[in-house]
């Protein structure tokens, strides 16, 4: 086993717009009911 170093110099931040679409389009199918929707929250809160 090797240990590898994590470099912090190739990090690029997240796309965040298209992030905020999706968990947007989930809390609107949640609120009507969507429970496909609200277990993708879940696991979108948990991460």
């Amino acid at each position: 086993m090797q240990l590898t170093s994590i470099e912090g110099t190739q990090c690029r931040p997240a796309e965040t717009a298209d992030h905020d679409l999706a968990i947007a389009e989930r809390l609107a199918a949640a609120s009507q009911g969507d429970v496909s929707a609200l277990f993708d929250l879940g696991v979108a809160y948990s991460t």
